[in-house]
């Protein structure tokens, strides 16, 4: 049963247009590496609302949640691997 309404959706799309318009403005700041760093945090704000009330994941039980943080964890493990990896080739090449 979905318990969201038209106003949690309404809102749900300014804050996605509001985010897209950040992020095109952010974009014209020169921050240098961290243009991508800030882009990357504003798409994820956008993807968590998406999943989270378009695809009404926040009514989902302790199970899906289980395997939604067992995805986040390796991925972030994956990006943390690659990360070193590219360290321990700029330290030996």
């Amino acid at each position: 049963m979905h318990r969201t309404g038209p106003v949690v959706y309404t809102l749900i799309w300014a804050s996605l247009m509001f985010l897209t318009w950040l992020t095109v403005w952010v974009a014209g700041i020169p921050l240098g590496a961290w243009n991508v760093v800030v882009a990357l945090g504003i798409a994820t704000v956008k993807a968590s609302l998406v999943g989270l009330f378009f695809m009404h994941l926040i009514e989902e039980g302790k199970l899906t949640w289980g395997y939604l943080s067992l995805t986040g964890f390796t991925l972030l493990l994956m990006l943390g691997l690659i990360l070193f990896d590219q360290q321990m080739i700029g330290i030996t090449g």
